[in-house]
Parts: C-alpha cells; structure tokens; sequence
C-alpha cells in the first residue's frame, strides 16, 4: 500500500516545531521586534537561537510540502534529500539526545525502505521500453 504520509509528518512536526520556538523563546522574539527585526539577532546569542529555532521550522515544512507533492503523484523523494536529511538528524541526535531530532527518522526510514524495495526510474525505463 502506497499511502501518502511522509511529507505530512514532516509538516506537522514543523508546525509543531514553530509554536514551541514561539512558546520558548517569546521573549526574544519580542525583544526581536522591539529591536526592529533587521540586524536584531547579532546582539543575543539567545536571538539567535531564537531565529535559527524558528526558522528551521519553517524550512522543515517546506520540505515536507515538497515531499508530500511528490507523494501525491506517486513519486518518492529523491535520495539525496532522503540521505542527507538522514544524516542531519543522526548529527541533531547525536549533538542534542533529548530533541525533537527523533522524529525525523520515521519518514526517512520509510524512504529509505521504499527506495530498496522499488526498482530504480531507470530500470522501470528500460524494462518498459525493452517490453
């Protein structure tokens, strides 16, 4: 069963990801706005942190929107996007144990799985062209 799931994980643990870099860092993302937004990070390294927290959010859901259209007309993602984000959470995980890092493995795992068990674009090309 081919069940789209992958990119919609990824853009729920974004949204989740967002509201708590909202919830544990509003007072930096106030000072941040107090502070005029522009060049407002290089003062505070908790801006910073800050920042970077939220805008990861934002970049994960991008991702998995772009992994959920693919899921929807049937095509996995590509393997280098599987791997490297494989490889961005074993450094999250192993740089910050107790994270939200965890959650990135499902999916990858699965796309990982899937890329196995599926012949590769080229082999369906010349299998169907060779029919």
């Amino acid at each position: 069963m081919n069940r789209r799931w992958m990119g919609r994980w990824f853009m729920m643990v974004a949204v989740l990801h967002t509201a708590l870099a909202v919830v544990m860092f509003k007072e930096q993302w106030i000072e941040i706005a107090k502070s005029g937004v522009v060049d407002a990070v290089t003062a505070s390294a908790m801006r910073g942190k800050a920042a970077w927290f939220g805008l990861f959010g934002v970049l994960l859901f991008l991702s998995g929107a772009t992994i959920d259209a693919l899921e929807s007309v049937g095509r996995a993602q590509p393997l280098l996007v599987s791997a490297g984000t494989l490889l961005l959470a074993v450094i999250g995980i192993a740089l910050m144990p107790k994270s939200g890092f965890w959650l990135v493995l499902p999916p990858v795992a699965a796309a990982l799985i899937g890329r196995l068990r599926q012949p590769s674009e080229a082999e369906a090309t010349s299998g169907a062209a060779s029919s």
